[in-house]
């Protein structure tokens, strides 16, 4: 699997101001910053900016526990792994995918 190149780590941390996005999950923020594939690659996610966040190094796991938490609630419902241009493309890709899943 191949590095995100350093141009996309720089321009995701200076559109997120240089700060972390976990902030909210508490504890304090460490000085190194990773860039958090919010839909991970190994689902379908890809290096496009919008599936990008700054994260420190501490709050990173903490993140990544959050998301697969959640996921892990909605067993019934199946998500698309796919980047999609526009929300309404999603949603339609998940409710192919999803017909006769949900109750």
């Amino acid at each position: 699997m191949s590095q995100l190149s350093e141009d996309t780590r720089t321009r995701v941390i200076e559109r997120d101001y240089g700060r972390c996005s976990g902030r909210f999950l508490g504890g304090e923020c460490s000085a190194i910053l990773d860039v958090h594939h919010i839909v991970p690659r190994r689902e379908g996610g890809t290096d496009d900016d919008d599936n990008l966040l700054t994260v420190c190094h501490s709050h990173h796991p903490m993140l990544e526990a959050v998301r697969r938490a959640i996921l892990s609630r909605r067993p019934r419902w199946k998500t698309c792994g796919f980047h999609h241009r526009t929300p309404e493309a999603r949603r339609q890709c998940e409710e192919r995918l999803n017909r006769g899943v949900a109750a």
